[in-house]
């Protein structure tokens, strides 16, 4: 199937306020997140609830795309991670009820190459770079039944994991080679 992204979702743009030392919300901005779908953030919450906020929290597995500067990407917003608010810096994409997708998959098919490069192209390009919300709605989703969704998710974590041993793998060599070297310079 395929369809605009529009079509199976909702699209709003976060909210500016102001942030305060100690707080019962949190306040997602650029500067918090890494452009990786699924991350689980650790941050200090700096906004006080209050019943004006209350139509600004996020729900479980909202989407945050990031809209402004040079760097896009899209993110996904887990309730485990306390109540959120998203700064003006992103949309917040939501799936509509029977929406036929995973918001997993949508992060990931928001965040391919093709799909970025796509939107880079056509942003608009003033003091800060811009992604548009129509030029977002207006984004083609070619999406596949929810079992092909749910493999592909299944390979791109094994994927994932897959490179975060090669990583531990290298430093652990690296460590290793280095005691090596300063066991033959002390023996010298």
């Amino acid at each position: 199937m395929i369809v605009k992204l529009k079509e199976i979702t909702t699209i709003s743009s976060g909210v500016y306020k102001k942030e305060y030392p100690v707080g019962d919300v949190l306040y997602l901005q650029i500067k918090d997140m890494k452009a990786v779908a699924g991350t689980k953030w650790k941050l200090k919450p700096t906004l006080p609830n209050t019943a004006s906020l209350a139509k600004h929290l996020l729900n479980d597995r909202d989407l945050l795309f990031a809209a402004k500067g040079l760097t896009n990407y899209c993110a996904i917003y887990y309730k485990e991670t306390g109540p959120a608010v998203a700064s003006t810096s992103f949309y917040i994409i939501r799936l509509k009820y029977n929406a036929g997708i995973l918001p997993e998959f949508l992060c990931w098919y928001l965040n391919s190459p093709a799909v970025l490069n796509a939107l880079q192209k056509k942003s608009y390009v003033g003091t800060i770079p811009l992604i548009t919300k129509g030029m977002l709605e207006e984004t083609i989703i070619q999406v596949p039944n929810l079992n092909f969704q749910s493999e592909l998710l299944n390979y791109k974590r094994l994927q994932d994991k897959e490179y975060e041993l090669r990583i531990a793998i290298a430093e652990k060599k690296n460590t290793m080679i280095n005691q090596i070297f300063t066991e033959i310079v002390k023996n010298k």
